[in-house]
């Protein structure tokens, strides 16, 4: 969540730097950070909610005796294959504005 909101932060900052440059500058569209910065800041609190759901499915069922060692989460499969498609993504994106 905090790479997201410096990532929005920082797409501000060059917005400002740009407006005082003056029009002789090179204009580059700044919406690509602030919509990747607010996609991080989503996908953490994303992150957080489901965390806090399994963390108390898996102390109900450690209580219960029902816990099953050696699961594989699908939940944390899908969050990390969504973190790695973003950041390739964003990646692809910074590339191209080189």
């Amino acid at each position: 969540m905090a790479f997201g909101f410096a990532i929005a932060r920082f797409a501000l900052f060059l917005r400002q730097m740009q407006a005082t440059q003056g029009p002789h500058v090179l204009n580059h569209s700044a919406w690509g950070s602030p919509i990747a910065g607010v996609a991080l800041i989503a996908l953490g609190v994303v992150v957080n909610i489901i965390a806090s759901w399994r963390y108390s499915q898996i102390i109900r069922q450690l209580s219960q005796g029902t816990w099953i060692p050696g699961r594989i989460s699908r939940t944390g499969v899908v969050l990390a294959a969504l973190l790695a498609v973003l950041g390739a993504a964003m990646a692809a994106y910074l590339l191209a504005l080189r």
